[in-house]
């Protein structure tokens, strides 16, 4: 970490910092003149180039955005992803079964129209053979 120190300070990064999640730690060094010097207090310390503030408490080290949210770790990045991706297939799984639902009640109502039609039919050719027969099916008394 000296070695980076030193090639930072020497090739004019404007701001440097060292965090440690397991130590609850922070670290930082700010650009003054030609030389990085240490910030004392990081906790609530504000990047000036980045406006990023730092968190520093006995719980652990947290980053904030400048509009106030948190960074996520890698681990909670991975756990955002991981339950986006989870909801992504359950939504696919539930759009899925709405279109075979679908389908099922679009074969259904047409299985329905094609029976209604087949009776009608029936009815039809047993009405003609009542008449066929000198029966009148309208006036059946």
């Amino acid at each position: 970490m000296e070695h980076k120190h030193e090639f930072y300070e020497r090739y004019g990064v404007s701001e440097y910092y060292l965090i440690d999640p397991q130590q609850c730690n922070a670290m930082g060094w700010v650009r003054q003149g030609e030389r990085l010097h240490t910030i004392d207090e990081m906790n609530g310390w504000v990047s000036p180039l980045l406006g990023v503030r730092f968190a520093v408490t006995e719980e652990g080290v947290s980053l904030f955005y400048p509009d106030g949210r948190p960074l996520l770790t890698f681990e909670e990045l991975v756990r955002a992803r991981e339950a986006a991706e989870e909801r992504a297939r359950a939504e696919a799984v539930a759009r899925l079964e709405a279109e075979e639902r679908a389908r099922a009640e679009a074969v259904a109502r047409e299985a329905e129209a094609r029976a209604r039609v087949e009776a009608e039919e029936r009815l039809r050719a047993l009405r003609e053979r009542l008449r066929a027969l000198g029966i009148d099916p309208d006036n059946v008394s």
